[in-house]
């Protein structure tokens, strides 16, 4: 049984003092698995809500700020280590990594979450030109939404997203205003400016001015007809936010700045730039069949990213775990297998269980581990001796069968990583989908 010392289990507040507590601790085949709650304010994307740059895009099912520094201190880093996130999302460890002082990079294959992690972490942009940016901005918004209307807005160069059944996503005012703020925005003069700005509309874009709410994590649609929605007041107060964000971060100086990489992290192409990596801090997506494409369509679409909904399904064939349109329909041909030894050893027969009742779910879930086990062999060559390795999962119930993530991804570490040591598996936080449903903290270390 590998052993699990007290200090793996600390949790820390807000001001960073240990919360003491007691801690219950069981044994899950090979290892010791420890119980520690830490507060939901404090583990998800909540805890970014009120931080600086954190705030500035709302990625429901993230971790928060919080919880990247509870690592940090838990991993013991060198100053000045080099943090690497391979699933970035909306480029949380990066930010929080670089704010502390540390080298950060990521990776991100969703063209939307990298644009977010990109444009977070470009502070080369000036807050008092940003102000200025933004004036100019409201004045070219005012002056085109006095006349533009849905049936005119083509002559005046605007392009209307062509996401399926657009009314449902808009009302027609509120979309003929947001597209009118996306050419104003991109009036600016400087690229990295009119990305600012863009991330500033992305921001409010879901749910404010979109007819869907967030439910639990995914999107749902709702009738907005009697809701008063204003687009420009709703934009610029997030934007001067951001700006007032600028101005703090203007009088920092940063040794080191946060890198993105666009790109799949199951590819060994993708990492061919990232070197030297002394920390792995990370969430990939769960098996439990979120699609990030599908709660990143109206911006997609709405930044002109995508134009068609088969470019969504061939975004999310890429991601592990994507389930959206034909990654779906894949998953439902044939019988997918363990890769290799390694993973079936892992697995423990849970897929061959679920096949029992529903192959197709018995191949997303072999699916899910082949490429996180494809992952793994992926970022190897880039990993630093005794680097220390987070990953932060969540487990699932799939058709009547109960699949540890966090037991399985720990078994597929020692074997993609031989000689490396399963530090512990924290679960810190009991979801509310399901009995014994938890989220955990696979630390590992390894070999020198």
């Amino acid at each position: 049984m590998t052993n699990f010392s007290h200090s793996a289990l600390t949790s820390y507040d807000l001001l960073g003092h240990e919360i003491v507590q007691d801690s219950e601790a069981v044994s899950s085949g090979p290892y010791l698995v420890s119980y520690d709650p830490i507060p939901v304010r404090r583990s998800t994307f909540l805890a970014g809500l009120s931080e600086n740059v954190h705030s500035w895009f709302r990625l429901t099912p993230s971790f928060g700020p919080d919880l990247v520094r509870t690592i940090i201190k838990q991993m013991n880093l060198a100053p000045h280590s080099h943090i690497h996130d391979p699933f970035s999302g909306a480029g949380t460890t990066a930010i929080e990594a670089s704010l502390e002082g540390y080298e950060a990079s990521c990776v991100e294959v969703n063209p939307f979450l990298y644009f977010v992690g990109k444009t977070s972490i470009d502070w080369s942009i000036n807050a008092d030109d940003a102000a200025a940016q933004l004036e100019s901005i409201k004045n070219k918004y005012y002056s085109m939404s006095a006349t533009a209307t849905l049936d005119n807005i083509a002559d005046l160069g605007i392009d209307i997203p062509k996401i399926h059944n657009i009314h449902r996503w808009w009302r027609n005012d509120v979309l003929k205003d947001i597209l009118v703020l996306k050419s104003s925005i991109r009036s600016c003069t400087q690229d990295k400016y009119c990305s600012f700005f863009e991330l500033a509309l992305a921001a409010v874009l879901v749910p404010d001015l979109t007819n869907v709410t967030l439910g639990k994590l995914q999107l749902h649609f709702v009738n907005k007809d009697d809701k008063e929605i204003n687009v420009w007041p709703t934009y610029e107060s997030h934007a001067k936010k951001m700006i007032h964000d600028l101005s703090l971060i203007n009088k920092q100086n940063f040794e080191f700045l946060p890198k993105i990489i666009y790109g799949d992290s199951t590819q060994k192409s993708t990492f061919s730039e990232v070197a030297g990596i002394d920390a792995i801090i990370t969430s990939p997506p769960y098996p439990n069949r979120y699609s990030y494409i599908w709660n990143t369509r109206p911006h997609l679409y709405i930044l002109d990213m995508i134009s068609e909904a088969k470019e969504a399904s061939q975004i999310d064939r890429r991601t592990i775990g994507g389930t959206w349109g034909t990654a779906t329909s894949e998953l439902g041909k044939g019988i997918f297998s363990p890769i290799n030894a390694v993973v079936k050893d892992a697995l423990e027969g849970v897929h061959e269980r679920i096949a029992g009742s529903d192959q197709l779910m018995a191949n997303y879930v072999t699916h899910y581990f082949n490429r996180l086990f494809l992952h793994i062999e992926a970022i190897k060559p880039s990993l630093n001796p005794k680097a220390k390795l987070a990953y932060v999962v969540g487990n699932s119930w799939i058709k009547g069968e109960y699949v540890a993530t966090d037991v399985i991804l720990a078994k597929i570490i020692e074997g993609a990583l031989p000689g490396s040591s399963i530090d512990g598996l924290h679960r810190f936080r009991r979801r509310n989908s399901g009995k014994n449903l938890f989220e955990t903290i696979v630390y590992s270390t390894l070999p020198v």
